[in-house]
């Protein structure tokens, strides 16, 4: 089998459907929130202090850490089907290769994930090689300095710990041995859901509605209130980490641009789905979430964590990247975005314009029977490829900003015509 420079071709996976009577009994919703970790390249670490006005002479570089909306999860799916074929999933599953027929392909997770994804002995960080950070363009960073050391379930105690679980060293180590062979021009950093537990929450609002619980999931969490402050102290510890390691090295904070990204709602309000409050919500657009919930979970729980990490920002001197609304329109269900259908193929994608950007919940496999999960759940509620290249384009709007600007906070939206490449940044309050 032929190789990629950035893919390793190794496992199976196939695709089919769900059942919903036992998907209540065993929905195991493994959200991680995040391509190989990545290592500088070239010879021995120089001594010089990568700052322009210092006369080093290394190369500049952008990094991306912390966890999952990030690494790029999700990266494998352009968008969602509900087929129970296998092949191309109706031209959304990139993974598909050696395809006999639109309905009859090999599938190769690693050709998205390399050798972090979730088969065949990756350690699950999911580094896709189209995590944003890969599409942005940043003045004098090609793409092969534009580094991904964000990893699927990471929290603040991986910054500076080892994540044992997946073989990996301390994020705030990787970043400087970047920080050392390159000169670092941007660290852009997305963590503190799982400090939150974001998979525990949307475990326990996709319970409820699937065993017909007669409590709301908004009503179990109530407001969260001390739980967000704790993250936001955990927060602002890892962002004076990432400045303490830089420090170390000899970099001022006039060197680089320290960038906090907020998380972007994947689910639309509870008046926006296309889809009733119906079983159909799940079995046909794998979202099972009351419309109460969503809007719990849009305006307490990511609008909540938006405030904090807002706060955690400003202390640390970094700039803040809203982008709770960047997929408006194209979130999971939304009533202005829509699935694949059989008229889609490898050869006529769904677009950007048209897709859902975040990944749904896919069914799950059960041996012996003849339905089987697309993809793996740890993919689940995350930014798909669509919506990795939208977060990319607005890292690359905030870059452009960011050249002729002093300001901190910046918000990307959408522009609701051209998908993915549609995306705005402006300032805020």
């Amino acid at each position: 089998m032929r190789s990629h420079p950035h893919r390793n071709s190794v496992g199976k996976v196939t695709a089919s459907h769900r059942h919903p009577l036992l998907i209540c009994l065993t929905l195991a919703i493994i959200i991680g929130t995040g391509q190989a970790t990545a290592h500088p390249s070239g010879g021995p670490h120089k001594k010089c202090v990568p700052s322009a006005r210092d006369g080093c002479t290394h190369p500049s570089a952008i990094v991306s850490m912390g966890d999952s909306y990030l690494s790029g999860e999700a990266g494998r799916w352009a968008g969602n089907a509900d087929t129970g074929a296998g092949g191309t999933a109706w031209g959304t599953d990139r993974a598909a290769v050696r395809c006999a027929s639109e309905d009859s392909c090999d599938h190769y997770p690693e050709q998205i994930y390399g050798s972090t994804s979730y088969v065949r002995g990756g350690n699950r960080c999911d580094r896709s090689y189209r995590a944003p950070i890969t599409a942005t363009d940043y003045p004098g960073v090609p793409a092969e300095r534009r580094f991904n050391i964000a990893c699927s379930g990471a929290t603040t105690y991986e910054f500076t710990h080892e994540y044992a679980d997946k073989h990996e060293r301390p994020q705030i180590d990787q970043l400087k041995d970047l920080a050392r062979e390159y000169r670092v021009k941007m660290v852009v950093v997305s963590i503190g859901g799982n400090d939150l537990k974001f998979k525990d929450i949307v475990e326990s609002c996709a319970r409820r509605y699937l065993v017909g619980f007669v409590d709301y999931c908004k009503d179990a969490w109530g407001g969260m209130g001390d739980e967000l402050d704790a993250v936001e102290v955990k927060v602002g510890q890892a962002l004076k980490d990432v400045r303490k390691g830089l420090e170390d090295l000899g970099y001022e904070e006039a060197d680089y641009r320290l960038v906090v990204q907020s998380y972007p709602a994947p689910i639309p309000p509870g008046s926006e789905y296309r889809y009733p409050e119906k079983y159909v919500r799940y079995t046909s657009g794998g979202c099972p979430f009351y419309d109460t919930d969503s809007d719990w979970a849009r305006d307490t729980v990511v609008a909540g964590m938006g405030s904090r990490l807002r706060r955690a920002a400003s202390d640390a001197g970094a700039t803040f990247l809203d982008v709770r609304d960047a997929f408006a329109g194209h979130e999971l269900c939304s009533k202005d975005a829509r699935q694949a259908t059989s008229a889609n193929s490898s050869k006529n994608r769904l677009s950007s314009q048209d897709a859902e950007w975040a990944r749904w919940i896919p069914y799950l496999y059960f041996s012996g029977l003849p339905w089987t999960s697309q993809g793996d759940q740890q993919e689940s509620i995350h930014p798909n490829y669509f919506g990795q290249l939208a977060l990319g384009t607005c890292l690359t709007r905030l870059s452009e900003q960011l050249q002729v600007s002093d300001r901190t906070r910046f918000r990307c939206l959408n522009d609701g015509h051209d998908g993915a490449d549609g995306m705005n940044v402006t300032t805020t309050l």
